[in-house]
């Protein structure tokens, strides 16, 4: 048996989470300092670490505490500035939670919040968000963050998204774009890892999203906003939180 496979069985995953924050604080430790900031950790460091230091056009960076990335410090900050996410009373569907969110998020008092996953031991049921089994009309706010480039059947699943969600509620979406693609690129018949990583650039993607991608949100009965939200920060603000410069913030709404 692999050696992490025998670990897995052996340690329950709430203490396999616990284990790596430990993990992440001692990595911390490597990098003292107060340029830049993490609103995901509440953490103050001297730099982020490089995602790809090999790509020099590459602009996203990981927190050494929680590893957060470029673009989970941007839904951060737009969930905090621009929605009552954390005032008014919402229930709330988060799909693919991250551990940072997650934490927080169950916190809420105001939130009645469900994580769900098909492979996150965060999530409180495993779910596929293309067949969902709640009723018509069940949640206020619906948080997908980088999901539907995985997901075979994304058209299916906004439709999901959009049976689940109450009138008057809304989804904040965000999906890795390409837009120097007019069109988006997805081919049916590549399945193995390594097509996948080949055409889509990662293994587990379906998907290249071009500038059409808004569409198919809207094609779901959804009125999209397209927000440019890191190009309205202070570029003070971007250099301290490290934030990506084409990463855009898709709100769905349902009437």
């Amino acid at each position: 048996m692999p050696t992490a496979s025998f670990f897995k069985q052996l340690i329950p995953p709430r203490k396999r989470y616990l284990l790596r924050q430990a993990a992440w604080f001692i990595r911390s430790m490597r990098y003292p300092g107060n340029s830049v900031y993490c609103p995901c950790c509440n953490r103050h460091f001297g730099r982020f670490i490089r995602w790809d230091p090999s790509d020099p056009k590459d602009d996203n960076y990981v927190c050494p505490n929680c590893s957060s990335q470029s673009r989970h410090r941007l839904l951060w900050h737009f969930l905090n500035a621009r929605t009552r996410l954390f005032t008014d009373h919402f229930t709330v569907l988060h799909f693919a939670p991250e551990p940072f969110f997650w934490k927080k998020f169950r916190r809420q008092r105001n939130l009645t919040y469900i994580p769900v996953d098909l492979l996150s031991n965060l999530s409180e049921a495993k779910l596929d968000i293309q067949h969902l089994p709640f009723v018509n009309c069940t949640f206020d706010v619906v948080i997908c963050n980088h999901v539907l480039e995985h997901v075979p059947d994304d058209r299916g699943a906004l439709a999901e998204l959009y049976r689940v969600m109450s009138p008057g509620g809304w989804a904040v979406v965000l999906v890795p774009m390409d837009y120097s693609r007019e069109t988006t690129y997805e081919d049916q018949f590549i399945t193995t890892p390594a097509e996948r990583l080949r055409h889509f650039g990662q293994e587990d993607h379906v998907r290249i999203c071009g500038r059409d991608y808004p569409l198919r949100m809207e094609s779901a009965g959804f009125a999209v906003e397209t927000v440019h939200y890191t190009a309205e920060l202070p570029e003070k603000v971007r250099q301290r939180y490290k934030l990506m410069q084409d990463e855009d913030i898709f709100i769905c709404r349902k009437s």
